[in-house]
């Protein structure tokens, strides 16, 4: 039995606080094609984040959740895998995000509300945005 994995499908890492963006936006993912493992906060991101390691190619993150910030969660995941890509999903504008965001290197961001079509793009892209 030999496996490819360049040929598997991405492990997503969904991240928000609220159930049913997470429920629809890992149905949304999964119809597309990926992998999805999803967490409804920044603790529980960092606890799935140890145990996927390298096997996760992106995580989607929400910007605004209670205890964990969308920041604090990215600057910890990315002290420990600086290479790791994320997208952040956020209500708020683009420009506002990105400068909140300002010490961590985001690979996307999506605006909420979103579609399918959008979310597939951001992930394309955020997916690409290596090296």
């Amino acid at each position: 039995m030999s496996q490819a994995p360049s040929t598997a499908p991405a492990l997503i890492l969904l991240v928000d606080d609220e159930s049913s963006v997470r429920l629809v936006c890992t149905r949304m993912l999964e119809r597309l094609g990926y992998r999805v493992v999803a967490t409804g906060s920044g603790q529980e991101a960092l606890e799935e984040l140890t145990k996927l390691g390298a096997s996760l190619e992106l995580v989607v993150l929400d910007s605004n959740m209670p205890e964990m910030s969308g920041e604090e969660t990215a600057s910890a995941m990315l002290s420990r895998f600086p290479e790791l890509r994320i997208v952040v999903s956020s209500g708020s504008a683009e420009n506002e995000v990105r400068a909140r965001f300002a010490g961590c290197a985001i690979a996307g961001f999506l605006q909420k509300p979103y579609r399918s079509a959008d979310l597939a793009e951001v992930v394309r892209l955020g997916l690409g945005a290596s090296s």
